[in-house]
């Protein structure tokens, strides 16, 4: 079975991922990051202990024969060192972040026993690196006491171009593994998220930034864990799960659908609502493929069960979660990088909006 995670790309400490894959580097006890060697460990555990190059691009001449001496102007050829593997070709002004340093952003704080590395992935054959700690005590929850979530720190980059460098806070609900979204800054005038673009240089002053995303993340995976708690006491039917699903996958309300699609201009409210309820919208048949997948994962998911999530908004958003990190896409290849950067994560976060839009929690 094929994998983003290329040649086993991957180490990790504690349980075994879902997908099975990577190297388990409890025994080294290396997740505190306390020396040198530690970082090195961890590179050369998740097969990604090498350097990321800029080299000089040639050309051939107008016969397609020979080489021109000089190299093309304003342009590099983005490179692993070792296999010589070329990533993407940019301009100059393309500068890659090393693996070594993605690790090392998070040394001081294992160091002072205010985080541990857990994973450290390479997505699509070394194209996009990331590393997820784990945050201190203060950042786990128990949500009604019997549904455990955990936070950590994400830092990531790509060598292909895809994506900027970005640090930010995420979760894992442990009864699942899903990971969840922590995009709550709107409205609080901070911005718990890192960027950084690659035609600026990793120095000492972008990692200052990047530490405040970090000092900052346990405050936002609090604020998460107030919103979960929140959206575990909020009570919803299976009516109410198809109105949530219904939204989320094609855009708007049952009744909205109605109102736009199938009412005359000249219909007044009663008659939009009674035409609604003759119509027995929404229905399951009226779910799109993947709108019924997230039904289904909403209803017999790991967790589902649990009093915080069975006919709860939050069991309906860890059912999207669930679709995203184990389920989307047409095979595994596709759900790891999605579900951290792409179309999984973007589901998450619409979801979560959703949710909390429903529930009035802000």
């Amino acid at each position: 079975m094929a994998h983003k995670i290329t040649n086993n790309m991957m180490a990790f400490v504690g349980q075994t991922p879902w997908h099975g894959l990577g190297v388990n580097v409890d025994h080294a006890n290396i997740a505190t990051l306390t020396t040198p060697d530690m970082v090195k460990a961890w590179l050369q555990a998740a097969g990604l202990d090498w350097r990321v190059q800029r080299r000089a691009i040639a050309m051939k001449d107008a016969t397609g024969q020979d080489l021109l001496v000089k190299p093309l102007e304003g342009f590099k050829a983005i490179v692993r060192a070792d296999t010589d593997q070329v990533f993407q070709v940019a301009t100059d002004r393309y500068h890659p972040l090393q693996n070594q340093e993605i690790v090392e952003f998070f040394q001081e704080y294992c160091a002072a026993g205010n985080a541990t590395l857990e994973t450290l992935i390479g997505l699509e054959g070394g194209s996009k690196i990331v590393a997820l700690a784990k945050l201190g005590g203060a950042a786990d929850a128990s949500i009604g006491g019997v549904d455990e979530v955990k936070g950590y720190m994400m830092l990531a980059t790509s060598h292909d171009g895809s994506m900027r460098t970005i640090g930010q806070p995420t979760q894992t609900r442990v009864v699942c593994w899903n990971t969840l979204s922590c995009a709550l800054a709107e409205g609080s005038g901070r911005d718990y998220t890192f960027r950084l673009k690659h035609t600026s240089k990793w120095s000492e002053k972008t990692a200052a930034r990047a530490k405040e995303t970090m000092g900052m993340a346990i405050e936002s995976v609090q604020r998460m864990n107030e919103v979960a708690e929140e959206l575990s006491k909020v009570a919803i039917d299976h009516t109410g799960r198809l109105e949530y699903v219904y939204r989320l996958t094609q855009g708007e309300s049952a009744l909205e659908q109605v109102m736009n699609d199938s009412a005359p201009m000249s219909m007044g409210l009663d008659a939009i609502v009674a035409n609604h309820e003759r119509s027995n919208v929404p229905t399951e048949d009226k779910l799109n493929r993947a709108g019924k997948a997230i039904l289904e994962a909403m209803i017999s998911s790991p967790g589902s069960d649990l009093p915080t999530a069975k006919d709860t908004l939050w069991g309906a958003f860890n059912g999207v979660t669930y679709y995203a990190d184990h389920e989307y896409g047409r095979s595994q290849d596709t759900r790891l990088s999605a579900a951290f950067f792409g179309p999984g994560d973007a589901l998450k976060q619409r979801a979560l909006e959703l949710a909390r839009d429903m529930a009035n929690v802000r």
